[in-house]
């Protein structure tokens, strides 16, 4: 049974083979990522995942089985996640 959740994000990286969405993906926390609140969301750069690119909301499901156990869904496409990442500490001033 898949069970949905809102994911808010925004484009941290894009190289042409992987897009990396910074964000608050709640349900990460169900394989061990703590709160979901800053996360990274590893998914391919190709058609399924293209409106993540440009839009910031979409819906973060979860299946207990099957291939992916998560998939983003935005702008009514379903983009895999490959993984889930904390994202780089914030940078540091230089004395």
């Amino acid at each position: 049974m898949a069970r949905p959740a809102t994911a808010r994000f925004e484009l941290l990286h894009r190289d042409g083979r992987r897009l990396l969405l910074r964000g608050r993906f709640q349900l990460a926390s169900l394989v061990g990522m703590p709160f979901g609140e800053d996360l990274v969301a590893v998914v391919a750069d190709d058609d399924r995942c293209k409106n993540a690119v440009t839009q910031r909301v979409g819906s973060l499901e979860y299946r207990s089985s099957g291939r992916n156990a998560f998939v983003l869904i935005v702008g009514g496409q379903r983009c895999p996640v490959l993984g889930f990442a904390r994202p780089p500490p914030p940078a540091r001033d230089a004395p």
